[in-house]
């Protein structure tokens, strides 16, 4: 947690949230010391003019600070129960995924504004956790309607979660999809009397959506971070190696 004073008044940021990476995304909140101030600034709920008022060697290790929790860890890990207030969520298990969830996952992945849609995506992957089989935990049957309703819940998952989440899932989809293409092309070349329109259309389809997947993999997981991970790096450049005392 990071606690910092302004004015006779304490501030606080907890974690950076999927709800946080809408905000900075659509307020375009990339490069610059004002948009440094403006992150702060919604993280931590201190007023922006506030925060553009600190000196320098007071503004300098508050942003350091904050840059930690956008790192990417190097191995970061998939969570596979979670707890979002108090409500218990178990990861799906992948040897068990059915159709209809790998369907609407795909459609938010490439949806126009998947940017915005993670959250969609998060509910499809946790479901609640309905008991326990000896160690291993069960999880509610898929409901693509429930799904929907507690989308939102998801707004409030921690930064790290969700990237271990989604990075693991599009790695899982995208060699379900090979397994299907690499499949249908074996079968079409035994059997190339039995090819139809639709065997076609369905090989098509697919080949063009593991590309897509690929985009949409960038989109969900990249576009968003990597911008801030660039910004954040364009901001390391210009601080000082040795942090100051910060004064309120």
């Amino acid at each position: 947690m990071i606690k910092f004073s302004i004015k006779g008044e304490t501030y606080s940021i907890e974690k950076i949230r999927v709800r946080d990476l809408y905000v900075i995304k659509e307020k375009q909140w990339f490069e610059g010391t004002a948009s440094a101030a403006g992150i702060i600034s919604h993280l931590s709920g201190c007023p922006e003019e506030d925060i553009r008022g600190l000196k320098p060697y007071q503004f300098i290790p508050l942003w350091q600070e904050v840059q930690k929790l956008f790192e990417v860890k190097e191995d970061n890990p998939l969570h596979t129960e979670i707890k979002i207030g108090d409500k218990h969520y178990g990861l799906l298990h992948m040897d068990e995924i059915t159709v209809g969830e790998l369907a609407d996952a795909e459609i938010i992945m490439h949806s126009p504004n998947a940017d915005y849609k993670t959250h969609e995506l998060l509910a499809i992957l946790y479901r609640p956790v309905t008991g326990y089989w000896g160690k291993t935990y069960v999880i509610e049957e898929y409901d693509s309607k429930k799904a929907k309703d507690r989308a939102d819940e998801f707004l409030d998952m921690d930064l790290d979660v969700m990237r271990g989440a989604t990075a693991f899932f599009l790695s899982f989809a995208e060699h379900c999809t090979k397994v299907i293409v690499d499949s249908l092309k074996l079968e079409m070349k035994k059997n190339p009397e039995k090819v139809n329109q639709l065997s076609q259309t369905l090989l098509e389809l697919l080949e063009a959506g593991r590309t897509s997947s690929t985009s949409a993999r960038t989109r969900i997981l990249s576009d968003l971070t990597q911008q801030l991970d660039s910004m954040l790096e364009q901001h390391s450049t210009i601080l000082p190696e040795k942090e100051t005392k910060q004064e309120g």
